[in-house]
């Protein structure tokens, strides 16, 4: 069973928590993220601007706080990343 993370209403819950946050990731723009929050694999469909804005550290922290079904395959994304192999 594929669990869906609703990432709305993770959206809106950084709205009012933290507003600076949410201004900065620019999580108003549907748009921007839907392919994202709809993706099977986010921790590779982030937005381009997050990848040049966040270091590969704040991306994982972006993927636990908004899809943490996809934390694990993240923390092995950027684990290998870190240590330079390469996984095809």
């Amino acid at each position: 069973m594929r669990v869906v993370y609703p990432f709305i209403v993770c959206a809106v819950l950084y709205q009012t928590t933290f507003p600076q946050l949410y201004q900065d990731l620019q999580l108003h723009d549907s748009a921007l993220w839907s392919s994202y929050s709809r993706s099977s694999q986010c921790e590779h469909e982030l937005p381009p601007f997050v990848c040049k804005k966040l270091s590969a550290f704040e991306q994982l922290l972006v993927v636990q706080a908004t899809r943490p079904d996809r934390l694990q395959s993240a923390m092995t994304q950027f684990a290998c990343n870190a240590l330079g192999i390469v996984v095809s």
